[in-house]
């Protein structure tokens, strides 16, 4: 399957994805049917069972600081009722400076334990059908034994934090709120495209980039008001992704970069958008984009320029003497897929998640 990621033209740090099965796609298809059709049986019938576990752990949370049950709570709801909820919709947080930087101490404490982390769509609350959705963060470790290649589970299993630094949730809540998050700077909800950054050259920054009118024209799909233009770009299906997982040298290297404070980088949104075309149809993505703050506007303003992304030492000392020596795009393809890849696929350049989007590749 080929990406639509990476092209001259960059614009936020975003989406690490592709969902590469080892099922055809008539049967990708099929399985992602029979699965809607299972949340629904039970939707009608008799309670859905949950499919995440309660942890045994009295003092665990997510990365982003909510209590582990409770977020295991709001997983297992969101993967029972979302099939239903065809309401308009949209979802973003915003994470503060300090916030991100709490975030990047608790990867470093786990440093060595820990491989990624995955974002996953929990259910708040719900009114009738509409649900109110809480993006979660919950940092990952790889299997042992790793799932085999015919197999299309996650090789990441979630490994929740036990932090003193997390002591409150972090992050505002947007959902069902694109004109607010507008009118605070995330101009991705702006009735036309934002001016977007200049292209970029530095290869963990480039790596992990999307193509400007991908990252708006996604976003629009997923906006809860009316739209101006014919036809509407709007789309009030079901969400149909339940989690998203990012590489830990790529998490961590913005993380840091948005926490040094020389790059004058004030926060992070993080948006819902749906374009991403796999095997078993277009998904819904998280779309990560650094904020500065306009001091005349008091904004937190969407930042769509280059980074100039460093290793964090989350990498490794092998990774980041291969980033700091700037290699080339072929280069950046075989050190992905080696590193993070267990299929061999012919794929294009862009970001790629080890084909872990959730469905079909879950925990």
């Amino acid at each position: 399957m080929k990406t639509k990621l990476l092209g001259s033209l960059a614009v936020t740090l975003a989406i690490l994805f592709c969902a590469c099965g080892g099922k055809s796609k008539s049967d990708s298809a099929d399985s992602a049917k029979k699965m809607q059709a299972t949340h629904l049986a039970h939707a009608d019938t008799t309670p859905c069972p949950p499919i995440h576990p309660i942890p045994s752990c009295g003092n665990c949370t997510t990365l982003n600081g909510v209590d582990y049950r409770q977020a295991t709570k709001m997983m297992n709801d969101y993967h029972c009722d979302h099939p239903g909820d065809s309401d308009p919709k949209s979802a973003s947080v915003w994470f503060t400076r300090g916030q991100v930087d709490t975030m990047r101490r608790v990867l470093l404490e786990q440093k060595g334990a820990i491989d990624g982390v995955r974002f996953y769509l929990g259910e708040k609350s719900k009114n009738g059908t509409k649900l109110e959705i809480k993006i979660l963060l919950i940092t990952t470790k790889e299997k042992n034994p790793k799932p085999l290649p015919a197999d299309d589970n996650s090789i990441h299993e979630d490994y929740a934090c036990q932090s003193s630094l997390l002591t409150a949730p972090l992050g505002k809540d947007f959902d069902h709120q694109a004109t607010d998050v507008l009118s605070r700077g995330g101009y991705l909800y702006s009735d036309s495209q934002p001016i977007m950054g200049a292209v970029c050259t530095d290869p963990l920054d480039l790596h992990h980039r999307m193509l400007g009118h991908d990252a708006y024209d996604w976003v629009q799909k997923r906006h809860d008001q009316p739209d101006t233009h014919v036809p509407s770009r709007r789309d009030n299906s079901a969400y149909n992704t339940e989690s998203e997982w990012f590489d830990i040298c790529f998490v961590s290297s913005l993380f840091t970069a948005i926490a040094n404070t020389h790059n004058k980088l004030t926060g992070l949104r993080l948006y819902l958008g749906k374009g991403l075309e796999t095997n078993d149809g277009v998904h819904d993505v998280v779309i990560l984009v650094p904020t500065r703050r306009n001091d005349t506007t008091a904004k937190e303003e969407d930042y769509y320029d280059c980074l100039a992304l460093l290793p964090s030492s989350l990498c490794g000392a092998a990774a980041s003497e291969f980033f700091k020596r700037k290699p080339t795009k072929e280069e950046l393809k075989t050190w992905f897929m080696n590193r993070y890849f267990r299929r061999t696929k012919n794929y294009m350049d862009g970001g790629y998640d080890n084909g872990e989007i959730c469905p079909t590749h879950c925990p």
